[in-house]
């Protein structure tokens, strides 16, 4: 049951990210937009 509960909580989570995500992306003149932009450099510059 404690598996079964933390796998639940783990794909509500995911959900939740998905969704801010898009809210995020189609709403480019909000906050999110600007959150949205700054991470994804940091995480081309660490990689390549």
């Amino acid at each position: 049951m404690l598996i079964d509960s933390l796998i639940l909580l783990f794909i509500f989570f995911m959900k939740l990210n998905f969704f801010t995500y898009f809210q995020y992306d189609s709403n480019p003149e909000g906050r999110g937009h600007g959150a949205q932009d700054k991470p994804l450099p940091v995480l081309s510059d660490d990689t390549f």
